[in-house]
């Protein structure tokens, strides 16, 4: 998430691609690694390797403590964000996961989760029988939430790995006109 793309942290252009969607950003991560976002930083509320879901539970208790019913998690290194991601999940009934899908590929960790489920989460991961998103899914409402490919690429891609990297730089390139180097 803090190597560069583009010039500016992979981080930077995720939190660019929601910022204009969302009305409160916080990240959830240790130490001051972050601290150049200028966004609140949360460790899990669950120490341990617990995987995704203790990033998401975290996320829903900081949501309670402002007030939020439903809260949007999103992986850092998902630069790709569609503009209408949050006013599409958005759409969903509150009591429901609302989970992004492009071309049957669903994004677990990219969703908008009621605040409510908190309790039910907490105890999930406490019981350390595993730690799996698609588990936690399968016990409760989901509702999968189209999404189009954007230019062949998939808005939800993460950028994980050396080819993943050059792949983004080359829908950046793309995207601002300009021909990357190589092609």
């Amino acid at each position: 998430m803090l190597a560069h793309l583009a010039g500016k942290p992979l981080l930077a252009h995720t939190i660019e691609s929601v910022t204009p969607q969302a009305s409160d950003l916080a990240l959830n991560g240790q130490g001051t690694a972050y601290n150049e976002f200028n966004l609140p930083v949360f460790s899990d509320v669950i120490a341990g390797k617990l995987g995704p879901l203790a990033g998401v539970l975290t996320a829903m208790d900081w949501a309670n403590e402002i007030g939020s019913e439903r809260v949007l998690t999103l992986s850092g290194d998902a630069p790709f964000i569609p503009n209408d991601w949050v006013e599409k999940l958005s759409q969903t009934p509150r009591d429901v996961i609302a989970i992004p899908n492009v071309d049957g590929q669903s994004h677990q960790v990219c969703g908008l989760w009621p605040v409510a489920l908190a309790a039910e989460l907490r105890v999930f991961l406490k019981m350390g029988n595993n730690y799996k998103v698609k588990d936690f899914l399968s016990a409760h409402s989901v509702q999968m939430v189209e999404f189009d490919k954007s230019g062949g690429i998939d808005p939800f891609f993460n950028v994980n790995t050396k080819e993943d990297m050059e792949m983004a730089e080359q829908v950046l390139a793309t995207r601002n006109g300009h021909m990357s180097r190589g092609t």
